[in-house]
């Protein structure tokens, strides 16, 4: 089986789960039942509202990339709850084209509705075309049954193939690639280190152009070649599984965005302004130092109870891949530290010193400490109360210590205000704060707060602190 034929059987049954009545055309759009030979998915995108809001194909047609078309308008149409559900099935049909190494394409059609016709036409006007019809680069080899020849300019791309080669079956020639040479308009011959032929045409184009295999561009074409090779490998072997560490789910996701960049950047090395380009704007890279990555721990990420040796090979790359993502987020993680900096330095309870209390923070006490503070159990409720002005993890323990040596009525006022005693500015002031140490105004009995070593508690009278606590809740 081709590995577009198990990528149309997998299509086939994500798109079957979630919808009915699926529609399956062939590559040159004629209607089939057999999944493995379907090259466009057609159905109605039914929201789980039960809403129907038009038809959407999928097409596989060109076999590098899975798109998508929709109605004019599809997005707009939907709202709310419906509309997130939209989204959700695109970002899922993107990972699977990524998964299965695959580009990713959206386009709408001006039309309410739309059939396979409908999108066989558009993408004939925006340069896609059926696999009857597509000018695929693979039709100008020409050749006999074990030698296949395409002519570039000066030069020729010359494939020897391991087996006899049968022209009535589409594609033979970009298969079975034994060796490959690029030759000179003097009959000068250059083996190429790869037998990927998107490379050999990048490099019989770099040739062309006046370049050497052994110069700046000629050995980026070479390392891009071992590098994708080893990704591919990578990405095969774990585009399955899943992993629960989130830096780990990204290496993945890294190494197959990785492998479709250079995937791309040889195919457009492959055509003549593609390749002035790429080549204008080309800097030969620095190269990586490995010396310093643990493969060890990279292992550990991805092992299983047999580690697949091949990968082993791919992890640099993988771990350079993921360096890239790295940096290329740099920026927006930059700007958000930036604007939590300014919320913090804009806050008017922020605590200048360390020490003091703000006076945003204790206007807002003052206002708290007007009624009992029950401390609630395990001292929740008043720890919820106070987090949003008091950060103190002493205070909060004191809290907690007094919700379980009494119970969950108890007062947590004397404590704040003790707390409140020792972090005021000489400015600040609670009218003035008493010391309240004992049974509060709604009469529950208040253990007596902690008492620092080497001090004895002294006892002070009831209806004193009564009337304490009745001034600082203002009501005296």
């Amino acid at each position: 089986m081709k590995n577009i034929e198990k990528i149309a059987e997998l299509l086939f049954d994500k798109i079957r789960s979630r919808f009915e009545h699926v529609t399956l055309g062939d590559e040159q759009a004629k209607d089939t039942t057999d999944a493995e030979q379907a090259r466009f998915f057609n159905f109605d995108y039914i929201s789980s509202a039960k809403k129907n809001y038009g038809n959407i194909t999928l097409s596989l047609v060109d076999e590098t990339s899975l798109k998508v078309y929709f109605s004019k308008n599809l997005s707009e149409k939907i709202k709310g709850i419906e509309q997130k559900e939209w989204f959700d099935f695109l970002r899922g049909l993107r990972l699977f084209a990524k998964r299965n190494l695959l580009k990713f394409d959206t386009r709408d059609i001006n039309r309410d509705n739309l059939n396979i016709r409908d999108v066989e036409q558009a993408s004939k006007s925006s340069d896609v075309f059926t696999a009857s019809e597509k000018p695929v680069t693979e039709s100008k080899l020409h050749g006999n049954s074990r030698t296949s020849y395409q002519d570039m300019g000066p030069v020729r791309l010359v494939v020897k193939h391991s087996d006899v080669i049968n022209d009535e079956v589409r594609g033979a020639r970009s298969r079975k690639i034994d060796s490959m040479f690029i030759e000179t308009a003097e009959g000068e011959r250059f083996r190429m280190p790869f037998k990927k032929l998107s490379a050999g045409r990048a490099m019989a184009e770099h040739i062309a152009h006046g370049g050497q295999v052994h110069d700046g561009l000629g050995q980026h074409i070479v390392h891009m070649v071992e590098e994708m090779s080893k990704l591919g490998s990578f990405v095969r072997g774990t585009k399955h599984r899943m992993f629960e560490d989130e830096e780990t789910k990204n290496m993945c996701e890294a190494a197959a965005e990785r492998y479709h960049e250079l995937n791309s950047g040889l195919k457009k090395l492959g055509g003549g302004r593609g390749y002035k380009e790429y080549a204008e704007s080309f800097m030969p890279e620095q190269p990586h130092d490995t010396t310093d990555i643990d493969l060890e721990s990279l292992k550990e990420r991805f092992m299983k109870k047999m580690f697949d040796d091949r990968m082993t090979d791919a992890l640099p790359y993988v771990y350079q891949a993921h360096q890239r993502r790295q940096q290329a987020n740099e920026n927006k993680y930059i700007r958000e530290f930036d604007d939590w900096a300014d919320d913090m330095t804009d806050d008017d309870y922020n605590n200048q010193d360390g020490n003091s209390i703000s006076d945003g923070a204790m206007a807002e006490l003052k206002e708290l400490m007007k009624e009992p503070l029950a401390v609630g159990i395990d001292g929740s409720d008043a720890i919820n109360a106070l987090n949003v002005t008091i950060e103190d993890d002493a205070l909060f323990s004191d809290i907690l210590d007094l919700s379980r040596r009494g119970d969950s009525d108890a007062d947590a006022r004397p404590l704040v205000v003790q707390w409140i005693e020792q972090h005021q500015t000489p400015a600040q002031s609670l009218d003035p704060i008493p010391d309240i140490n004992s049974t509060p105004d709604n009469g529950a009995d208040v253990p007596t707060p902690p008492v620092p070593t080497g001090e004895a508690a002294e006892p002070h009278p009831q209806n004193e602190d009564i009337n304490s606590m009745k001034k600082l809740a203002g009501l005296r």
